[in-house]
């Protein structure tokens, strides 16, 4: 995890994996991990925050991910708030995104081994006032679409934040 920005992220991984075969000598052992997820968290404006959000797959067998791109409770976002950056051009929405109460939902084709790939979410702070260092972390997760097994974690906190 890495996390750059005006504040600090925590980071939970939880990978499943299937039974694989013996590494072989000299290879490494970063397939037990196969999507590693970066977050710069920025506040825009005022009652304005993007989050750019970056994931690399560091298995070739990762091409297709399920987001779930969580919400700070009373933050909202609508879908015109969500884009792939130009430096993503691989990168494509298989889903349309949907907006629950709680997170943005999609599904991303066109990773590519060991490449950084991007999108940004814009969210909405709430109108009334809020305490940022009571606001529980978030979890921007990535499941394999298909047999749904999680291949990423990542919690994001907003307990930098100061009231503008």
């Amino acid at each position: 995890m890495e996390s750059r920005g005006h504040g600090k992220a925590n980071v939970g991984f939880r990978i499943l994996a299937r039974k694989r075969q013996r590494s072989r000598r000299g290879l490494t052992h970063d397939d037990y991990y196969p999507v590693r997820i970066t977050v710069l968290q920025e506040r825009i404006s005022r009652g304005t925050l993007h989050q750019t959000v970056c994931l690399r797959a560091l298995s070739p067998f990762v091409t297709t991910a399920e987001i779930t791109h969580g919400l700070y409770t009373g933050f909202s976002t609508s879908l015109d708030n969500i884009a792939i950056l130009p430096n993503s051009t691989s990168l494509s929405f298989v889903t349309l995104p949907t907006v629950s109460t709680f997170a943005m939902h999609f599904v991303l084709e066109g990773f590519r081994r060991n490449e950084a790939l991007c999108y940004v979410l814009g969210i909405s702070e709430p109108r009334h006032n809020y305490e940022p260092f009571h606001l529980a972390p978030v979890a921007i997760s990535a499941r394999h679409p298909t047999d749904g097994t999680q291949v990423c974690l990542c919690f994001v906190t907003l307990s930098y934040l100061i009231s503008v």
